[in-house]
């Protein structure tokens, strides 16, 4: 006990001179209630903010998770949180990659009083990703979009015209109509092979929450069509069909199911790992 209570001591007359360092443990042994026996969330708001306004970026995190928390009952409105979350991405700390995918996250969804930016989104995500955040990493290989850490057969998006009659209406087979959860058959057949394509729409489309990396960027898509037999995937953006002209196509067996394996399960909405 007598070692413990030197340690925060000596945290305390530290954080009293001004070191940041000092401040942002002060911060954190007052909100594990390490000081005197009980949490105080007051005094720990305190001292994050003076470690974070020296420009400690663990300080601007751990701000914004005491404001989200349930266990206590701080506030603060979207724009500090914002704030919080930029400053602490832009450093460098231990969970700095948290707050790039957090904040990307609120930029893709349009959350935090923030407007969808896909540009800032996907830079913040990759980022994350590239500084070894698993669920981003996850997040973006299910989005196909490049890390650092990706192997060099890492499948991407490639730009497609299809002119408005090049994809021909076809009845519908009654002997196939859908595939797993999510696909099904369409007024669409192949390009290639000439048989039977499925579609799926993705929830949410109309706020772009979905995006493929292609070739020339990242784009929000709202439709996507499938031909198993070729192993192809279509996508158009927004609530465009292939007739209309543009699109982005995935092939290759591999990359073809484990899209179609992602929109079947939960990538009708991309899940915040």
């Amino acid at each position: 006990m007598g070692d413990e209570v030197s340690v925060v001591e000596k945290t305390q007359e530290e954080a009293a001179q001004g070191v940041k360092e000092a401040q942002f443990s002060l911060g954190q042994m007052y909100e594990r209630g390490e000081v005197d026996g009980t949490e105080n969330y007051k005094e720990a708001e305190a001292w994050y903010k003076k470690a974070a306004e020296q420009g400690s970026g663990e300080a601007s995190y751990a701000l914004f998770n005491l404001y989200n928390s349930s266990e206590n009952d701080l506030t603060a409105d979207d724009a500090e949180k914002v704030k919080l979350l930029t400053e602490a991405s832009q450093q460098e700390f231990e969970d700095q990659s948290y707050a790039e995918f957090t904040l990307g996250s609120y930029y893709l969804y349009g959350e935090c009083g923030l407007e969808v930016n896909f540009e800032e989104a996907w830079k913040l995500i990759k980022s994350a990703a590239d500084h070894g955040n698993d669920g981003a990493a996850r997040f973006c290989y299910d989005n196909s979009v490049y890390t650092e850490n990706d192997p060099a057969d890492f499948p991407i998006w490639k730009k497609q015209s299809f002119g408005s009659g090049y994809l021909v209406k076809k009845e519908i087979s009654p002997e196939r109509d859908h595939i797993g959860n999510t696909f099904y058959s369409c007024e669409y057949v192949c390009p290639d092979c000439g048989k039977q394509m499925f579609k799926s729409k993705v929830r949410g489309e109309d706020k772009g929450v979905a995006l493929i990396l292609a070739e020339d960027g990242a784009h929000p898509f709202g439709r996507v069509f499938y031909c198993p037999d070729c192993a192809k995937v279509y996508a158009t953006c927004g609530l465009a069909h292939l007739k209309d002209g543009d699109c982005y196509m995935l092939e290759g067996e591999a990359a073809a199911k484990s899209f179609t394996d992602n929109m079947d399960s939960a990538f009708a909405r991309p899940a915040k790992y």
